[in-house]
């Protein structure tokens, strides 16, 4: 895969970090719903990003550092 790529259990961990900011009541159900589908059809690492974006920024980079370094 290329430097870009992801692997499919990416779009999981993105979908955990979703769901989170839902269950804090952070993303409304329709910001969920299309960030999740988003997450979940993420092709590459900016897909992920523009999922997650606004999302605590610290966390939502050690997701992203922390996906792209288990495939490495």
């Amino acid at each position: 895969m290329g430097d870009d790529q992801l692997y499919p259990a990416a779009g999981g961990t993105a979908a955990d970090m979703l769901g989170t900011a839902f269950a804090d009541g952070r993303l409304t159900r329709d910001e969920y719903d299309t960030r999740l589908n988003a997450a979940l059809s993420a092709k590459t690492v900016n897909d992920l990003r523009t999922a997650t974006q606004d999302l605590v920024p610290a966390a939502r980079d050690q997701v992203v550092a922390g996906i792209q370094q288990s495939f490495d």
